[in-house]
């Protein structure tokens, strides 16, 4: 619910920087309890929750990938220096 509260909470975008907005997992929150089971927008919350959590997993591969290479780097170095 924090998420809820730092977001705004807003589901309209006047399109704004600072205009508020409703992250992804705020919007899956909110809507999921009114959505009817097998409806296609308690569908659609399901997809735009496996989108976020498969790009969840892709950036904290990629940091991970990213973490090994630099550690590998840079423990090469630290025996030669």
């Amino acid at each position: 619910m924090i998420v809820l509260m730092a977001t705004g909470n807003t589901p309209v975008s006047e399109g704004g920087l600072f205009a508020g907005l409703r992250a992804l997992s705020a919007n899956i929150a909110i809507e999921m309890p009114e959505a009817a089971a097998g409806s296609a927008h308690y569908r659609i919350l399901f997809l735009s929750a496996l989108l976020l959590l498969m790009f969840t997993l892709v950036i904290n591969t990629v940091a991970e990938l990213i973490r090994q290479r630099l550690r590998q780097r840079y423990s090469q170095h630290e025996g030669q220096g």
